[in-house]
């Protein structure tokens, strides 16, 4: 179990509600029972920070390759998606959003 940074107690491990954009998303953490000092899971953190990058928008380059066009995925989206080679992608709209789904 960890302790508080803050003033050494242990720290009790909860689910701890974390607000991001309109949502409230609940990931594994602890809490100090003194002063209220909050860790989260370094794995869910991490999740977290690429979600938030996904809500403000990541820039992805077209190319080309022949006659099609290629769009590269950035390394955040790859990562939060968990995408590998050879997965396959669904490209839908709502006709003026592209969202592009892990299959």
């Amino acid at each position: 179990m960890d302790k508080c940074h803050v003033c050494g107690l242990e720290m009790k491990k909860e689910k701890v509600k974390v607000k991001l954009q309109d949502q409230t998303i609940e990931v594994d953490g602890a809490r100090c029972g003194k002063c209220g000092e909050v860790l989260l899971d370094p794995e869910q953190a991490q999740r977290l920070l690429q979600l938030n990058k996904l809500y403000a928008g990541i820039e992805a380059k077209v190319g080309s390759l022949g006659k099609s066009l290629v769009v590269r995925i950035p390394c955040d989206v790859k990562q939060f998606l968990k995408i590998t080679k050879g997965d396959r992608l669904i490209f839908t709209t709502d006709g003026r959003r592209l969202v592009l789904e892990k299959r």
